[in-house]
């Protein structure tokens, strides 16, 4: 209880100074509106500024005040001063307080608001694109009356699609007709975890990235000319995160804001290989990368460099 009284008071002295810094920016603008001597301490109750900023605010809302409502000298005459005009706000205006207070409340709601209707809007925008493009692309191959029945090894340019808006161009590797290894925009790997054969230039893989969404791929570009290949990706190299403690759960790893899996086991008597079964592996084209690993208690992050064909580890202790 008395843990709540202080924090209440804290709240109340920091309202009080910043409703005072607000109240003295707004006379301020406000005389400087109307070349007046001064104004009543109601005036200070405008909402469109905010309490955190303080005396900068209340200047500017006491000037746009004077321009909205053309206010003058006539209004508020230079030889006249009324004891309201000149009353300092030496005591804390609790109703000015929450009225602005409900107002930046209300203002933040709305642009919350705005924004989650947004974000929406534009999520369901890329999966109408997404699903529009997957049609072109299951009609184009329907249309194809010749589609060979494997692929040969290489690297190949596909459409990977998913049955919940996802239609993207990818490289994948092909070795003895099924696919072994696909690239994100040249520059990350996915390990592929399981992939159906190649029939008809379309197949079906899963990566660990997600083992419940099952890729469908289709050979577009195969289908025109059977006799090349795409380029390849630039080499790549790897780092692997591992853990050296018990408990704590689960950690979970982003790399560059990307959840890459979870760390679900854990060794304490030796220090695992590279990509080693228990560990999180991330493969990419040589840079940098930001990484964070999070669980229930704790987090880690930090920068890690990838260099072409190596491989680095990332020990996560408590």
């Amino acid at each position: 209880m008395r843990l709540i009284l202080t924090l209440f008071s804290l709240v109340v002295v920091l309202s009080i100074f910043s409703q005072n810094n607000y109240y003295f920016g707004y006379k301020e603008g406000f005389k400087y509106g109307c070349q007046c001597i001064d104004i009543p301490p109601k005036n200070a109750a405008l909402t469109s500024g905010s309490y955190d900023k303080g005396y900068l605010d209340g200047k500017v809302d006491g000037l746009l005040y004077i321009r909205n409502n053309n206010v003058n000298n006539s209004s508020q005459p230079n030889n006249k001063e009324p004891y309201e005009y000149n009353q300092d706000l030496q005591t804390p205006d609790f109703e000015l307080i929450e009225r602005i207070l409900r107002e930046k409340q209300r203002r933040y709601n709305e642009q919350q608001r705005i924004s989650v209707q947004s974000q929406q809007s534009e999520s369901e925008n890329e999966r109408r694109n997404a699903i529009n493009n997957m049609n072109l692309v299951i009609d184009y191959y329907n249309s194809v009356s010749y589609k060979p029945e494997t692929v040969k090894n290489g690297w190949h340019e596909v459409f990977a699609m998913n049955s919940v808006g996802f239609c993207e161009i990818r490289k994948v590797y092909v070795l003895n007709n099924k696919i072994t290894q696909y690239c994100v925009n040249d520059k990350i790997y996915r390990e592929v975890t399981y992939s159906l054969p190649i029939v008809k230039a379309k197949t079906a893989i899963k990566l660990s990235i997600n083992e419940d969404i099952l890729l469908q791929i289709i050979f577009v570009k195969y289908l025109n000319n059977q006799t090349s290949n795409c380029s390849s990706p630039p080499e790549a190299g790897k780092v692997s995160f591992w853990k050296s403690f018990k408990g704590g759960g689960y950690i979970e790893i982003f790399i560059e804001g990307v959840s890459i899996g979870e760390i679900k086991y854990y060794f304490d008597a030796e220090t695992p290989t590279c990509d080693q079964h228990g560990t999180v592996t991330f493969e990419a084209i040589p840079g940098t990368y930001n990484y964070v690993a999070r669980n229930s208690g704790a987090e880690w992050s930090g920068n890690v460099t990838i260099n072409r064909k190596g491989c680095k580890r990332i020990k996560l202790i408590k």
